[in-house]
């Protein structure tokens, strides 16, 4: 499953877990978002920007694990340097 596939999946079953009777709508409307672009998000559309993603994930309180998504270990290619 690619990168965006699963993030888009989580945030749906995110969605559902959090607000169980919320539709992409009404949890667009709490991310402050349009219902569009919500959709989208859970599509893991990548043109979205990344604070709407950043703002889900404060909304579904994973904000601190959302940021280890981006983070790329260089430990290997640093030493490889040395």
């Amino acid at each position: 499953m690619s990168f965006n596939k699963s993030l888009g999946d989580n945030l749906k079953k995110l969605r559902k877990r959090r607000y169980p009777k919320d539709t992409q709508k009404d949890t667009a409307c709490r991310v402050q978002v349009s219902r569009g672009t919500y959709q989208k998000m859970e599509s893991g559309c990548m043109t979205v920007s990344m604070e709407n993603y950043y703002r889900a994930a404060k909304l579904f309180d994973i904000e601190d694990s959302f940021d280890q998504l981006f983070h790329v270990d260089l430990t290997p290619f640093e030493e490889a340097e040395s």
